[in-house]
């Protein structure tokens, strides 16, 4: 499973007063890898205007808000098969915003210790 993510109006600006979520949801047992290839989020401290955030489902373990431009992929992994993409705007400046994928990876399954005789 593989498909593209991104930021309402991609590559043209994205709106102001934006608050949008997409669930991502890939096959049981298997986890979500989202991976950024362009990034153009308006910045400013700790990304309190504008940002795009991910959260799993399950564990609710979330990336830090993400704004700014990146220069190399950024890559974030879910713990579980769902995810939750935040994307926030002020009213203030409007730019590129983000383009990415995401896929499904199955998650490995820890086989038992069978100590030998």
């Amino acid at each position: 499973m593989f498909d593209i993510i991104t930021s309402p109006g991609f590559p043209e600006s994205y709106p102001s007063l934006t608050q949008c979520q997409t669930l991502i949801r890939v096959p049981k047992k298997h986890k979500v890898v989202i991976t950024l290839f362009f990034m153009d989020i308006e910045e400013y401290k700790n990304c309190e205007w504008d940002y795009v955030q991910f959260t799993d489902i399950e564990t609710e373990r979330s990336s830090e808000r993400l704004c700014g431009f990146i220069d190399e992929p950024l890559v974030w992994e879910s713990d579980s098969n769902e995810v939750r993409l935040f994307f926030h705007t002020d009213d203030m400046l409007q730019r590129t915003g983000f383009y990415g994928t995401f896929h499904a990876v199955a998650i490995e399954e820890l086989q038992p210790f069978i100590k030998p005789y």
